[in-house]
């Protein structure tokens, strides 16, 4: 390794071992990265030590290597030292830290702030700009606009845009000419060029080896991309946004994940609630990069500057509409992130146990169906035509003199309960302390 490693170097060195202690619990991935690893942080503490840095401000925030330094400190005191070479790390790094604190006093609590003043003026956030909430408008990136109008993209095919390719919303992406619009519709720019797809919300069913996904979404008919029907049988463009419910969202943002072909569309409408249901299938095209190389997409800088970019938002809500209005909108993104978090948990889960993979439903049993109070124990016929067999309600057993003295000896109270909307006698029952648990309560809540 270079010492003297140009900004862009220094980020890459940056994200490589960031990426290394969140997918594996390491400093270095290889023995490589951890030579260049060690070499940067003697090398910048002795320089530091003797009164002749090397490393500036702007270097520190082009290459985010004040996040880096916090990974490794905080990596090792979660984890503790896994060896020695560890522990010198995380001592450098620290020390570091506390050298460039002093040298650059008030400024370097603002190295985000400049960053997200980097990217509103010739970065990320170039040529956009923030359209102000209304009541309609939620924490989305459609609150985003593209101002030139003018999208780079009208060069012809698919060569200038790179499978991987990550921006901070969906304008960002039109801005530079992948989609044709910051709605979530396909859109096609160039005589030549494949359709894109951006998506962004929905759930998504990933399967066969992870080359075919079945995305659905519910919505008003304005919401059934009725034009893909016309793009059956043909590759388009997918874009993939963080608010997807789907293992191959992005963390944040919205990612181009390459060429797919749209094999099916379906639609149909549930006039009872007043609403439609798109189900699309898309098989992935081969020689591409792998899916499980683009989920690491994006890199830990990508996600910083995300951060700055929601912090942005907040700033721009309560500047133009209050400290209320920002509040609530910071309270949505963070309910918003934690539904993912909990799904992606969810999903996880089920992974493990072997139960297959979570399907896009709906329904006040989380379940996608209906409960009717004569189902229980019966067999319920999906759309599907599969079948699923709910639990029998829970009965009070037939010997009751016998129940009762046995709850009688344990101090158990006991209660009998008829439940009229199942038409079951079930138990109530609880200590001596007068607090009962309803069980046909919890049998309705199956």
């Amino acid at each position: 390794m270079d010492p003297a490693l140009k900004p862009e170097q220094l980020l890459e060195l940056s994200d490589a071992v960031r990426e290394s202690i969140k997918y594996e619990g390491r400093f270095a991935s290889s023995k490589e990265l951890m030579q260049d690893l060690s070499l940067f942080l003697q090398t910048t503490l002795s320089e530091e030590e003797r009164g002749v840095p090397s490393i500036e401000y702007d270097t520190i925030k082009t290459a985010h290597l004040d996040y880096l330094l916090k990974d490794i400190v905080s990596h090792t005191a979660e984890t503790g030292p896994q060896s020695a070479r560890a522990l010198e790390y995380a001592k450098t790094a620290s020390d570091l830290l506390r050298r460039w604190q002093v040298r650059f006093g008030t400024d370097w609590f603002e190295l985000d702030k400049r960053r997200t003043l980097d990217m509103i003026r010739h970065g990320r956030l170039r040529e956009v700009s923030f359209v102000t909430p209304t009541t309609e408008l939620t924490p989305t990136q459609h609150t985003w606009k593209f101002t030139d109008m003018d999208p780079a993209s009208e060069v012809e095919g698919n060569s200038q845009f790179r499978v991987g390719q990550w921006w901070l919303n969906i304008a960002c992406a039109h801005r530079d000419g992948i989609v044709g619009s910051e709605l979530e519709k396909p859109t096609k720019l160039g005589r030549y060029e494949d359709s894109a797809l951006p998506l962004l919300t929905g759930k998504e069913e990933i399967v066969k080896d992870g080359e075919i996904v079945h995305y659905t979404r519910v919505g008003g008919m304005k919401d059934m991309q009725f034009s893909l029907m016309s793009l059956t049988g043909k590759p388009i463009r997918i874009l993939r946004g963080f608010q997807l419910m789907s293992g191959y969202a992005p963390l944040a943002g919205v990612r181009y994940d390459g060429l797919w072909n749209l094999t099916s569309y379906r639609h149909h409408q549930d006039e009872e609630k007043g609403l439609a249901h798109l189900r699309i299938t898309l098989q992935r095209l081969a020689g591409q990069p792998p899916m499980k190389e683009l989920k690491k997409i994006p890199r830990p800088s990508q996600v910083d500057d995300f951060r700055s970019y929601q912090q942005y938002e907040i700033e721009i809500v309560k500047r133009t509409e209050g400290i209320r209005a920002a509040h609530e909108w910071g309270v949505q993104n963070e309910e918003e992130k934690r539904e993912r978090e909990s799904w992606a948990r969810i999903r996880e889960f089920r992974s493990s146990i072997g139960a297959g993979p979570m399907r896009p439903l709906s329904g006040t049993t989380g379940l996608g169906i209906t409960l009717d109070p004569e189902s229980f124990g019966k067999s319920i016929p999906r759309k599907s035509e599969m079948q699923l067999r709910l639990p029998p309600a829970i009965q009070a057993k037939a010997n009751k003199a016998e129940q009762e003295a046995r709850l009688k000896r344990e101090g158990i109270v006991k209660k009998t309960v008829i439940d009229t909307s199942l038409n079951q006698e079930y138990q109530s029952k609880s200590r001596d302390s007068g607090q009962f648990e309803d069980e046909a309560t919890r049998g309705r809540q199956l």
